[in-house]
């Protein structure tokens, strides 16, 4: 059973660090206006350093429930940096998370009166146009070479840009700069034509999806739209990420989702923040478009 926060001691967590995300290479905002104006959007997490429950990360047999729910146990985070600490344990000890904890809050301290520094307007499209500059040294980057085997399962190439694409059955993995051997799927396959797929719409939604200092290094997207027995499909991004701020580290991102009725899910039950769950369903729909382009393809 989990020894969960109460709703004040969420708020103090919160409220501490000025509704900031409590990673010190993150700070983003994480609360604002809804377009009720009787509501607002929350895309933080009240997480605990211990966990709540048996088997969780980091969790410590030694401590009392009283402990597990208390303020000292919690830190204020983003969704993303929240679900990052719990999937990757090992990396996240509970001396960096109290670490964060402590700088958050001075942070924030230092912060109380003074106005914020002037940022651009509309960051994330700056960075969209940055990748799309990077990118654009990429000739051909939307061509492959498609091949089909014998017994009519697609496989998609890689063409003269990053990208690879396999198509097999219902389900489409698309990525970008992996390491990827296209010389085994040539065996027993027919080369069918040279075929053109958007793949430079898909970029930018990913592109979105990460923080407007990051920049892309490679990404995989896996989309199995084939339902299981509760009428889900399955989702999966990775992406790796370099700050255009070179004395600051890149980010690995690892999400793994089912789809049902055009919402997400983790693998932990819960819902994305509105803002992502947007753009990972135009994720989704820009991979299920290349997946129609290339079964439907005709030489």
């Amino acid at each position: 059973m989990r020894d969960d926060f109460s709703k004040a001691i969420k708020q103090r967590l919160a409220e501490r660090v000025a509704w900031l995300c409590s990673n010190p290479d993150c700070r983003v905002v994480t609360v604002g206006p809804h377009t009720d104006p009787t509501k607002r959007v929350n895309v933080g997490q009240a997480c605990h350093i211990e966990a709540a429950s048996e088997g969780g990360p980091r969790y410590n047999k030694e401590m009392q429930k009283a402990q597990r729910c208390s303020f000292d146990n919690g830190i204020w985070l983003c969704s993303i940096h929240a679900k990052e600490i719990d999937v990757d344990a090992d990396r996240f000890s509970v001396k960096l998370l109290r670490k964060w904890k402590l700088t958050a809050e001075q942070y924030a301290q230092s912060k109380v009166g003074k106005a914020r520094d002037e940022v651009s307007q509309d960051v994330f499209t700056e960075n969209v146009k940055r990748h799309r500059e990077l990118f654009s040294s990429i000739r051909d980057i939307e061509y492959f070479s498609l091949y089909r085997n014998a017994n009519d399962k697609f496989f998609t190439l890689r063409g003269v840009g990053p990208l690879n694409i396999i198509v097999k059955d219902r389900r489409i993995d698309i990525l970008f700069k992996d390491i990827f051997n296209s010389i085994q799927y040539r065996d027993n396959s027919i080369y069918i034509g040279l075929i053109y797929l958007p793949v430079k719409e898909l970029i930018d939604y990913v592109v979105l999806s990460c923080e407007f200092y990051e920049t892309i290094e490679s990404f995989n997207v896996t989309f199995n739209f084939s339902p299981n027995p509760s009428s889900e499909m399955y989702f999966s991004i990775r992406k790796d990420t370099v700050n255009v701020n070179p004395h600051m580290g890149g980010i690995c991102y690892h999400g793994d989702y089912t789809v049902e009725n055009d919402k997400l899910t983790d693998d932990l039950g819960r819902d994305l923040p509105p803002y992502l769950q947007d753009i990972y369903l135009k994720i989704i729909v820009a991979t299920y478009n290349i997946y129609r382009r290339i079964v439907t393809f005709k030489s």
